[in-house]
């Protein structure tokens, strides 16, 4: 995960790749998100949505799940009903873009002086947004542990001290310094070779027809 812009809002996650589209792919429909969000290289490796597949990149880092129709209308109902519930509030701000909502494709356009907000937007998209932090606590092992024994004529409390034990070695972190190496190429012939390999492993059960994986 990345840590989000300040100002991100979660229900309006989809200004945001509305953002991403209208700048980048030059598009007023959020139509063929699924596919495009989705991650997939054969919709984001084509020449002309470089740009855009490097925001959909971050937008998946920043938590923004869309790949699906049902995520789609999720997103942009939740944007809809959150203008609904705040704009009556003194501080409220229309979201730069205007979606509707009764068409399908769910067309947006861009709102009357809301064009350097949208700029702003997607300028953000294509910055390295920072690593968000996340860790799990661990156990004070200064402190003794205690459990309750489970018993029919009433429980007890076990106390255990743990000072002797030996503190337990800080788990491996990965190191974020490091830079990506670049796209994965798997030749199709390494994959024909595993679809053999599984074909063959499911000749061995008669439940279960050989010809699944190599077509």
């Amino acid at each position: 995960m990345r840590t989000r812009p300040p100002d991100f809002i979660g229900e309006l996650r989809i200004q945001w790749v509305c953002a991403a589209v209208h700048a980048f792919l030059g598009e007023g429909t959020l139509a063929n998100v699924p596919v495009l969000m989705s991650g997939f290289g054969s919709a984001l490796d084509r020449p002309g949505v470089e740009r855009f597949s490097t925001a959909a990149f971050a937008l998946r880092q920043m938590g923004v799940s869309v790949g699906s129709d049902i995520q789609l209308r999720q997103a942009v109902h939740d944007a809809v009903i959150w203008e609904e519930d705040n704009r009556n509030r003194l501080d409220f701000v229309e979201p730069p873009f205007r979606i509707d909502v009764e068409n399908p494709a769910y067309p947006f356009v861009l709102r009357n002086g809301a064009a350097i907000e949208a700029r702003r937007f997607a300028a953000a998209l294509l910055n390295v947004l920072p690593f968000a932090p996340w860790t799990l606590p661990t156990a004070d092992p200064t402190r003794s542990m205690a459990v309750m024994e489970a018993a029919a004529d009433g429980s007890q409390r076990i106390s255990i001290d743990l000072a002797e034990l030996t503190p337990p070695t800080l788990p491996s972190h990965h190191d974020i310094t490091q830079a990506p190496r670049g796209p994965i190429l798997i030749p199709v012939s390494d994959l024909e070779q595993v679809a053999e390999h599984l074909d063959d492993i499911d000749a061995t059960g008669s439940h279960r027809p050989r010809g699944n994986w190599l077509i």
